[in-house]
């Protein structure tokens, strides 16, 4: 018996784990040229730059609506404790006062007539110190055709406010006022 050989092929470097007879041909063929993995390639570079700046883009729209939420939700409030007060004001000035804008002049619940019929409280109520000027407050009178007569009225409260286009409200509510 004639003792084998281990002799390598030119190139091929011994592991240690195999002996160099096991290892095989298909092995080298494996073998790829290294690359270099440190770094980002141009694309993944323009990918993240792009995504950042449509980030910053959305971010910088949404950023006036967020500092305006407040004084709009402010004037809502606002308008809304104005529409309370004036209901508690016309019911306690009583049901029969309410046809009669005079009585409701000398009260200070009201100062004047609006061509409508509606009633004005624009001056007597302050709203050029609660919303820019231009703002009104109106009240409107509706007797409920459901009810018998003289018996229920239908009041509804709009208040009006201007400013810009994206500060501009309407504030409306009803309440129902009985004899």
């Amino acid at each position: 018996m004639q003792a084998e050989k281990n002799i390598m092929p030119a190139g091929t470097q011994f592991s240690g784990t195999q002996s160099p007879s096991k290892q095989t041909s298909s092995k080298r063929s494996r073998i790829r040229p290294r690359r270099m993995t440190r770094g980002f390639t141009l694309a993944e570079v323009g990918l993240a730059t792009a995504i950042l700046l449509l980030m910053g883009i959305l971010f910088s729209a949404a950023v006036p609506s967020v500092l305006r939420a407040p004084q709009f939700s402010n004037n809502y409030a606002q308008a809304g404790e104005l529409a309370q007060h004036k209901i508690d004001q016309l019911r306690a000035s009583g049901y029969n006062a309410l046809s009669q804008p005079v009585q409701l002049q000398g009260l200070g619940i009201i100062n004047g007539v609006n061509p409508d019929k509606s009633y004005d409280f624009t001056v007597s109520d302050s709203l050029g110190s609660y919303f820019p000027n231009g703002s009104t407050g109106t009240v409107a009178l509706v007797a409920d055709p459901n009810a018998p007569a003289h018996t229920v009225v239908d009041v509804t409260i709009t208040i009006n406010w201007t400013g810009n286009a994206t500060h501009a409200g309407t504030y409306v509510t009803r309440t129902m006022i009985s004899s």
